[in-house]
């Protein structure tokens, strides 16, 4: 996950993950996080950890994005999918 702002540093960028199926949203991860994202419909949604690096997070719908900068502005956050 990468958020960038013309006013605020990376680093003073939240960066969200919202189930587009639920009310589920996982965050804060800060800009630069890394992020497994998997899709089980019909299972609860949930943070179940990871361990080290990276974060997992499980979806019944598709993943939204959104960064919040520190006057409170949203706006899209770019998502890199490495195989």
């Amino acid at each position: 996950l990468t958020a960038t702002d013309s006013c605020d540093a990376p680093n003073q960028i939240a960066i969200y993950v919202k189930d587009s199926a639920s009310a589920f949203v996982a965050g804060p991860f800060a800009s630069g996080s890394r992020v497994l994202m998997t899709k089980t419909a019909g299972a609860p949604v949930s943070t179940p950890g990871g361990g080290g690096a990276v974060a997992w997070i499980k979806l019944n719908g598709n993943a939204e994005t959104y960064g919040v900068d520190s006057d409170g502005n949203t706006g899209p956050v770019q998502i890199t999918v490495i195989p």
